[in-house]
């Protein structure tokens, strides 16, 4: 009995949150609401994963996907989310000329594509790159928006992902959104405009809970 009354307070806990999250982003504050979705993990920002993709942040990108994963024991889908991004990343590298500060990277990639057969093409795509700047450089431009798109595939059938892609509709229902206790719920019958002025960041932080800090992938922090 005790268990299944802590699994309804976790689940409800969980949809006040993604409500919240919801309630912040439709009124703009997105800062504050990707705050409040990295430290509870109730919500997978898709979009933000994209603009970080777009934008070659291949390691912010990475440690913001695996946050939503146990690594120790993750679906085939989330464990090749993350393979392609940090072959995105060291792609990327070459087609820079810094393929120096992938190197530890790319030996461990290329290691575990020597396993599988069907990796031939991968392979050679890597060596081919890592040996000429000029050929790196015009097919990267060429790879790249195919394999983002391929990423955001994957977060689509990633099934530690697909349930925290989307947000309910928000309301402006209070009991869905708040749980700061009963002296402010009074404040807010009682005095609507005071309540109005309560700063998004104190409304975000009475959700939030302390957790220890995210698993990272070991391949993350090899180059």
């Amino acid at each position: 009995m005790t268990a299944r009354r802590g699994n309804r307070s976790a689940a409800l806990a969980g949809l006040r949150l993604r409500r919240l999250i919801s309630f912040l982003r439709r009124h703009r504050l997105y800062c504050t609401a990707h705050a409040l979705d990295r430290e509870t993990g109730v919500f997978f920002d898709s979009k933000h994963l994209r603009r970080m993709l777009d934008h070659e942040r291949w390691a912010a990108a990475s440690s913001y996907a695996l946050s939503f994963v146990n690594v120790r024991d993750c679906s085939r889908e989330a464990d090749v989310l993350n393979f392609r991004i940090l072959v995105l990343r060291v792609l990327a590298a070459f087609a820079a000329g810094q393929g120096r500060s992938v190197d530890a990277l790319f030996r461990r990639i290329y290691a575990y594509l020597r396993v599988y057969d069907d990796c031939d093409g991968l392979r050679r795509l890597l060596l081919s790159m890592r040996s000429d700047d000029t050929k790196s450089s015009i097919l990267y431009r060429r790879i790249k928006p195919k394999a983002v798109a391929d990423i955001m595939d994957l977060v689509a059938k990633c099934p530690e992902l697909k349930a925290k892609t989307r947000l309910p509709r928000s309301t402006f229902d209070p009991a869905y959104i708040m749980s700061l206790g009963p002296r402010l719920w009074q404040q807010s019958t009682r005095h609507t405009n005071r309540t109005s002025s309560v700063p998004a960041h104190i409304i975000a932080l009475s959700f939030v809970r302390k957790r220890p800090s995210q698993i990272s992938h070991k391949m993350n922090n090899s180059a």
